[in-house]
């Protein structure tokens, strides 16, 4: 059966990879008007990861939004 795209809590994800293929994995940071720095959510695509921080800029917060890859899990 080919790897479909699956619908997740941040919307439509990346279909998982074939077994012992790593992908990289991003997270969402927030960097807040003081300077600190906070994880919003890991563990998503790329694209999933760009389209959750244009909802968040959406929505008029001042804090900025970015995405980083994540370090590889062992």
């Amino acid at each position: 059966m080919p790897n479909r795209p699956r619908h997740g809590k941040m919307g439509l994800m990346a279909a998982p990879e074939a077994p012992g293929i790593a992908r990289p994995l991003w997270r969402v940071v927030r960097l807040d008007e003081t300077g600190n720095r906070f994880v919003v959510v890991g563990d998503l695509s790329a694209p999933a990861a760009d389209r959750l921080i244009g909802d968040l800029e959406r929505k008029g917060h001042k804090q900025t939004y970015f995405k980083e890859m994540q370090p590889c899990k062992r």
